[in-house]
């Protein structure tokens, strides 16, 4: 029997979470080696992977199908230890379908959740499900539940052409007894039935690996007589032949049986491989204080001018149009208004705000409206690497807040735009050092042989190549391997893959939809009960959803305090001219002023932000400190490539004096503030 004629439409990869295993892409590649058509992707409660698996079969040249397998309980209201749930997998076959689903999934975190998102029959009901393909999943099917039987009856009702019974190919006495139960129920009288495998991994070897990770999930060891596993190991992507002959082997179906059930996966693949998720343009949403957003953004960039006296300046004038056009081609000027508005609150709430982080410091409107305090023409510094006209995706407009206060800003993010507002997910990977620690731990192996082999891998190095590597050259990681080969090769295998899911530390998303109607993504709630939403960070622009990074910096918290200290000072005693009748404000700090170069160059750099490091603070002490410029040049050469390359020796030579042969004009103008060598920093 060709592959082609049978496809895979329940299967879990890494994002069900510690118990699929393989990303999509190695997925992918597996079936376009076996010559399947069409692949379905079916994650415990969740379509968090399903666009990367749209992204990967479509690179293979292989239908996608999307869907997921749901917790389902007969009724989420109740959320006591012991509650009966079971599972119900979902495919989807339009549009309609996937926002049927993904607010469906929305519903079972912010109101089903207890120890897993769950459904409940009510929900499942109330849902438009012409867009779905439904199927009764494995044998801990919601078919177990009470009131079961109710409940497929109304499904039918609603949905009958659209449902199918799973009959799983794995040689076991429960699967077996399952099908016999539910034959014996004539439930095949009503809906027809499918074949599928409920796959966890690629390979047949891989089922150890999915072990483990069930015993790091569930905090087992692997000598426990009680720890949980699959009784059965037939959960990998078999190959149409394998598929056959297990349900042969079970001697409980007819060939005939057997095929009809192959036979409609290709009508239900055919039914939903025509989906895909389409990317949405970006929709912005209004702060609520703006009216008429087009003229208040050209009243801003006007009143800007005059303020900081650059009105009549051709070369500022000159700069502020060629932004404009771009910004305006674009229609990214909403973009500046919403980060503008977070900077107002800010002023108003005396929370104090960094000067400009990024490429953002190049755009002179961000200057003039107040987003930024920085003259990027003063300080050279290029527009086109914050927006350039080949560039089509949002600039990013990187914000420091004082640390103890960001919580202040998130919260009014959270006023300003309610159910549009949301904080950003993250998928952490386990790591080589977590991995080995995890194996261990699992394999209760001798605390002071996993530290020291653990040692052996820097925290940098995080994939299995890598891993290997060192396994074959290093003399601890030869002994380790020859004294605990099991546990070194599992470790190997379980690297990079999906731990769990986080919250990213400053991303807040913000949309002009509702983020609860399933036409954007999947609302969640993570630890504290704030709303977050299940796409990674590069994904969340397909979508059509924005995002801002309000980043925490304690640098801040610590300068807002010492203002503070130097205006209560200031009450009571004069220092200078300099402060009299006035507040001290760091917007007016010399940045040419010798004595904080001398401190610097004598190495006092305790506190200041970027150069606390001890390679930061040496390369100042050597270079000795003249002007603003050095030091954000100490910040581009203090890194390891222009260190190991031996640029940062080149840069210090030259300042001090030495020659060097000139070879072009052109180049030589771009670096003549940096001696003939290339480098760059914001």
């Amino acid at each position: 029997m060709k592959n082609s004629d049978f496809v895979h439409l329940h299967l879990h990869n890494e994002y069900s979470l510690l118990d699929g295993i393989g990303t999509a892409k190695q997925w992918s590649v597996r079936a376009k080696d076996m010559g399947f058509n069409a692949i379905g992707l079916t994650n415990h409660g969740n379509v968090d992977g399903c666009l990367s698996w749209q992204k990967e079969c479509i690179a293979q040249g292989i239908n996608p199908i999307l869907g997921a397998e749901l917790y389902v309980t007969p009724n989420a209201n109740i959320k006591q230890k012991g509650t009966p749930r079971g599972h119900i997998v979902i495919l989807v076959k339009n549009q309609t379908g996937w926002e049927q689903l993904c607010a469906l999934i929305t519903r079972s975190h912010l109101e089903g959740f207890y120890q897993r998102p769950r459904v409940d029959y009510e929900m499942i009901l109330e849902c438009d499900m012409s867009g779905w393909i439904i199927m009764t999943a494995c044998i801990g099917s919601f078919l177990n539940l009470p009131r079961s039987e109710w409940f497929y009856k109304e499904l039918y009702k609603v949905n009958g052409d659209n449902m199918y019974f799973e009959m799983m190919p794995a040689f076991h006495q429960k699967q077996i007894d399952y099908h016999h139960k539910w034959f014996d129920k004539k439930i095949l009288d009503m809906i027809p039935s499918v074949a599928t495998v409920d796959c966890h991994y690629i390979l047949p070897e891989h089922n150890k690996v999915q072990d483990m990770l069930i015993a790091i999930q569930r905090n087992h060891k692997w000598n426990d007589p009680k720890r949980w596993s699959f009784d059965f190991r037939e959960l990998y992507l078999m190959s149409a032949d394998e598929v056959y002959n297990g349900f042969k082997e079970q001697k409980q179906h007819s060939h005939k049986d057997i095929m009809t059930a192959m036979e409609n996966t290709l009508r239900i693949a055919s039914e939903c491989s025509q989906f895909r998720i389409q990317e949405k343009p970006v929709e912005l949403p209004v702060p609520p204080e703006l009216i008429g957003p087009e003229t208040y953004f050209d009243e801003l960039i006007h009143n800007g001018l005059i303020d900081k006296k650059l009105i009549g300046i051709p070369e500022y004038e000159k700069r502020v149009n060629e932004e404009y056009e771009v910004i305006k081609k674009k229609n990214f000027e909403l973009y500046y208004l919403i980060v503008k508005d977070v900077i107002d609150f800010c002023q108003r709430e005396n929370i104090m705000i960094g000067p400009g982080r990024g490429s953002v410091g190049g755009s002179l409107i961000a200057y003039l409206i107040g987003i930024t305090q920085i003259d990027p023409i003063k300080h050279n510094l290029l527009f086109s690497r914050f927006i350039s006209e080949d560039r089509s995706d949002l600039p990013d407009i990187d914000i420091d807040f004082e640390k103890n206060k960001r919580h202040l800003v998130y919260e009014y993010l959270q006023r300003t735009y309610g159910n549009g507002c949301a904080v950003l997910s993250t998928y952490p990977r386990i790591k080589t050092r977590g991995a080995i620690r995890d194996v261990g731990r699992v394999f209760d192996l001798p605390g002071k042989d996993i530290s020291a082999f653990a040692k052996l891998f820097k925290y940098n190095e995080d994939d299995p190549t890598t891993f290997k590597r060192i396994c074959e050259k290093e003399n601890e990681a030869i002994n380790f391997k020859k004294k605990y080969p099991e546990a070194v090769e599992l470790v190997q295998a379980i690297i990079g893959q999906i731990r769990t899911t986080g919250q990213h530390p400053a991303a807040v998303i913000l949309s002009s939809r509702d983020l609860r109607d399933g036409t954007t993504c999947v609302l969640k709630k993570n630890k504290t009960g704030s709303p977050i939403i299940n796409w990674a960070m590069d994904e969340v622009e397909y979508f059509g959803l924005v995002k801002l990074d309000i980043l925490g910096l304690s640098t801040l918290s610590v300068l807002d305090y010492a203002k503070d200290l130097i205006n209560e000072s200031n009450r009571s005693v004069v220092y200078g001219d300099r402060y009299r009748g006035g507040e001290f404000r760091y917007n007016n700090v010399d940045f040419e002023n010798p004595a904080v170069f001398r401190q610097i160059s004598n190495g006092n750099t305790a506190g200041l932000f970027q150069l606390t490091t001890p390679a930061s603070t040496n390369l100042c002490k050597q270079m000795g400190i003249d002007c603003f410029e050095d030091i954000v040049a100490v910040i581009a050469l203090v890194r390891p490539g222009p260190m190991d390359s031996g640029m940062t020796d080149n840069f210090l030579d030259r300042k001090h004096g030495d020659r060097w042969k000139k070879l072009n004009e052109t180049y030589e103008e771009i670096t003549k503030d940096t001696y003939g060598i290339l480098v760059y920093q914001e």
